[in-house]
């Protein structure tokens, strides 16, 4: 089983025309020019997910004399190309030995499981209650891959 954050829709974008769409690492990165913003669902999800395009561009452009302006004209997308196919299996959120975010390592570790609500700031984990979330930890409602791969970008 598999689940490439490269190119699969995981990512909330609001393209040019306004339109809320889902789209993978590839679409944002490759094809900039198609994309307003991003849309998460919090503040914090939004800005995490702007901090690892940001990452991303930072390693696989490198330092650039030009001025960060030019890169609007033309942009890198074959140094971008380049960058993500070099580490594809580490952008893989299933991925055996190299999960995104995530130490494989840790299943055999014995420690106790922890529900995914743990990563959603927003919600209410373990002894931390908020006023308007009474979600229970020993029951958490089953969520997709996408929106795994978000709370892991956003913790």
């Amino acid at each position: 089983m598999t689940f490439s954050l490269l190119t699969e829709p995981w990512i909330p974008l609001i393209g040019t025309n306004g339109e809320a769409l889902k789209g993978s690492l590839h679409d944002a990165l490759l094809n900039p020019q198609q994309w307003r913003s991003i849309n998460g669902a919090s503040p914090i999800e939004t800005l995490s997910l702007y901090r690892l395009l940001l990452a991303i561009c930072h390693r696989a452009i490198g330092p650039d004399p030009r001025p960060r302006v030019d890169l609007l004209v033309d942009w890198p997308r074959k140094k971008l190309e380049n960058y993500l196919q070099q580490w594809a299996t580490h952008f893989d959120l299933l991925h055996p030995k190299t999960p995104f975010l995530q130490v494989a390592a840790l299943k055999e570790a014995s420690l106790n499981v922890s529900p995914w609500t743990r990563l959603a700031l927003e919600r209410s984990s373990g002894a931390a209650r908020l006023i308007w979330d009474h979600s229970i930890d020993a029951n958490p409602t089953p969520q997709g891959f996408a929106e795994m791969a978000r709370l892991l970008v956003a913790h």
